[in-house]
């Protein structure tokens, strides 16, 4: 399809090298412990769909009792890095109460996104440790276990993945605000339903790519849009429609996922596709694993940022940053020492 060029969430794909058998895609910066659904096991795509909205969980249990406490101050401030912990004992008592926050019913706007954020960073942090897993896990609840490591696998997928891009300098990116959410969700349940592919890997493959179309530009391979298509896959997939539209890259995608196998159950083949890497197909099956155990986690995802790893350190590129030509990142990092995540 096309090469994978994006970053996802803690932007470690960004710029990814694999070509699709022509397809798209790229993968997220996180992940460590195999779960089942991350295995070479299919996952079902059979599930029905029950709704274009999230689907909230049960409320939190009394691990999260001072979310206010363990969430740091600035995690709310887009334009800085969230000040997390450094030792593994409080960095997992921070992760635990922001994955809780994202599923609280009644938590405010401003609240998921200071726990979105400061679980971005934390799983940044621990999947750059692995030393450091046990320690975080055993304080991390049963019915969270999955979702952590999952998300701490994805990571390090992600990171596995070559990539082209130079290191010493930034792409020419536009970052912008995403699609609402409600419209992202709604159209893939009706592509998934449409073609056979489940929901929750469009949305990874989604995130993964562009971290839901606020990336804006071309990859180092020349693929573009919010699933990232190299121009002679979109002339084939693209179904006369716009790449860069989000609804149409998005049809687009399950269209290709579904003519490379997942529709007939060959979960494996079909992303190996969109992404001729074992590292990518596993990083997107790592985060389709949590959406499919708890769709509210989208919630969270939704609210991740841009991060690009360089030479100069993984910065972040929050929403305004934008730059007709390539820059140099450590200029970047010197100018926004915030910006850097550590």
């Amino acid at each position: 399809m096309r090469r994978i060029a994006a970053i996802l969430c803690v932007a470690v794909c960004a710029g990814c090298t694999s070509e699709r058998a022509p397809a798209p895609v790229t993968t997220v910066p996180h992940g460590g412990t195999a779960l089942s659904p991350a295995s070479s096991r299919p996952v079902s795509t059979t599930q029905p769909a029950r709704s274009s909205s999230v689907v909230p969980s049960r409320r939190p249990s009394s691990a999260a009792a001072e979310p206010s406490v363990l969430i740091p101050a600035d995690a709310d401030n887009p334009a800085v890095v969230p000040a997390i912990a450094s030792d593994p004992s409080a960095l997992g008592r921070q992760l635990v109460a922001a994955e809780h926050t994202v599923r609280a019913r009644g938590a405010s706007g401003t609240q998921l996104l200071a726990a979105a954020r400061t679980a971005q960073v934390a799983y940044g942090r621990v999947a750059l440790h692995p030393r450091w897993d046990a320690a975080v896990i055993a304080l991390v609840p049963k019915s969270l276990r999955a979702t952590v490591r999952a998300n701490l696998r994805a990571w390090r997928e992600l990171r596995a993945i070559r990539s082209p891009a130079p290191k010493g300098l930034l792409l020419a990116w536009r970052i912008q605000a995403a699609t609402r959410a409600r419209e992202l969700l709604a159209w893939y349940h009706q592509a998934g339903r449409r073609f056979g592919v489940g929901w929750q890997y469009l949305c990874a493959i989604n995130f993964i790519e562009t971290t839901f179309g606020k990336i804006h530009g071309l990859s180092v391979s020349g693929a573009r849009g919010p699933m990232q298509f190299l121009p002679q896959t979109w002339e084939e997939f693209g179904g006369g429609g716009d790449v860069n539209d989000p609804h149409d890259a998005i049809f687009a995608a399950a269209r290709y996922l579904a003519a490379r196998g997942f529709a007939r159950g060959d979960v494996n083949r079909a992303l190996y596709a969109y992404n001729p890497t074992i590292h990518y197909a596993n990083a997107v099956k790592a985060i389709a694993s949590v959406l499919l155990a708890d769709p509210r986690s989208f919630i969270g995802y939704y609210r991740w940022d841009v991060y690009y790893p360089t030479s100069a350190g993984v910065l972040l590129l929050p929403r305004g940053f934008s730059e007709r030509r390539r820059t140099s990142a450590a200029t970047y990092a010197r100018a926004h020492p915030r910006r850097v995540l550590r």
